[in-house]
């Protein structure tokens, strides 16, 4: 836990390496299994589907195809 806000630690940690998927959630893109961008989730690889912001669906989709 970090008394920190989410904006605050993507000035902190490397460029490219997570991804804010919502208000709530940053992840690691290491852990991103698959996007389903109809639902509008990601799965992780620990089991996981958290819920993608639709402002952010259509970067991420965009971002994920660029890094695949």
């Amino acid at each position: 836990m970090v008394a920190r806000t989410i904006k605050c630690l993507l000035n902190w940690i490397p460029t490219g390496q997570f991804v804010r998927l919502h208000r709530k959630h940053l992840v690691n893109r290491a852990f991103i299994t698959g996007v389903r961008p109809m639902a509008h989730m990601v799965d992780l690889s620990n089991g996981d589907k958290i819920a993608i912001a639709w402002r952010r669906m259509s970067a991420l989709v965009r971002e994920m195809r660029a890094s695949a």
